[in-house]
């Protein structure tokens, strides 16, 4: 039996450029010396500025691309939405400080994206403990993966129970 030449070799190039373009696609989001990109996930919380310029002080110290911030302020169905696609995007990693509710599902997606969890953290703060805490946790988070839990203040007032947590897709 003689097997053209032309579609075999067709099919073998095809197979290379297959397997290439994910490489190329992981690439192209990857910052100086393949470092992957930081997401910030932000549910509109008392802390998300101070936690989102913590996770940039760490980009922009350890030479990383720009984190994305990307905000779930109601984990509705366009919430829901924006939130897979952060999980889809490729080579990256993943941080965030929300509500206990919010990590609950945001830990659900990840894990259904195949996401590998490096913290996970529950911290019952007072209001009054907040920027300056959030600040350092987003830099620990983004420059580290985990934080410094020694350092945390106990705050006054009224306690939120907040979650934090870092995956690396």
């Amino acid at each position: 039996m003689q097997i053209p030449r032309r579609p075999v070799l067709l099919g073998l190039a095809a197979s290379a450029a297959a397997m290439t373009t994910p490489r190329l696609a992981g690439a192209a989001i990857r910052g100086p010396a393949g470092r992957p990109s930081t997401t910030v996930l932000l549910t509109g919380g008392a802390h998300d500025d101070a936690f989102l310029a913590g996770v940039a002080a760490a980009a922009r110290a350890g030479r990383m691309p720009e984190p994305t911030p990307v905000r779930l302020d109601a984990l509705d169905a366009g919430g829901l939405a924006r939130l897979k696609a952060a999980f889809s995007a490729g080579p990256a990693v993943v941080v965030g400080l929300t509500d206990d509710a919010s990590a609950a599902v945001i830990g659900a997606v990840a894990r259904s994206a195949g996401a590998a969890q490096l913290w996970s953290g529950h911290h019952g703060r007072g209001r009054g403990a907040g920027d300056a805490w959030a600040a350092r946790l987003g830099f620990a988070l983004a420059a580290n993966g985990r934080p410094d839990t020694s350092s945390a203040p106990a705050g006054t007032g009224r306690y939120a129970s907040l979650a934090s947590f870092s995956y690396k897709l």
